[in-house]
């Protein structure tokens, strides 16, 4: 196990009195991308990113610590990033998949239309 100086906070805070320019932060803010992008491609959501659970070192190299939050989601397939009607229409049998799809995207657009007339008024 590595130990690394501080977290975010404490450099956010400026307790530790370090000077940044913006070649710091373009670092720091590319590697916390990189591990976020790595997290996620592996199915994890860490759900309580803040700036205590990223640990520094002195290199501006990171690591996201504290994974008690922590939950993984299913992969979606990549054939099933279609429309919400293709999908619909993909998860129930051929006999009536048309028509119950249709009733489905009708019914969701009339919700969302009765949902917007609630925000105007």
């Amino acid at each position: 196990m590595d130990f690394l100086d501080t977290d975010l906070k404490t450099i956010l805070k400026g307790e530790n009195l370090i000077s940044f320019d913006i070649e710091h932060v373009m670092t720091i803010l590319y590697n916390l991308l990189c591990a976020l992008n790595f997290i996620h491609t592996t199915n994890i959501l860490h759900r309580d990113i803040k700036p205590a659970n990223i640990l520094i070192d002195d290199d501006c190299l990171i690591k996201i610590c504290d994974f008690g939050l922590a939950r993984t989601f299913p992969q979606i397939p990549q054939e099933i990033n279609l429309s919400r009607k293709d999908s619909l229409k993909s998860l129930g049998s051929m006999d009536t998949a048309d028509n119950s799809a249709d009733r489905l995207t009708e019914k969701s657009d009339q919700k969302e239309k009765i949902q917007r007339r609630r925000d105007i008024g």
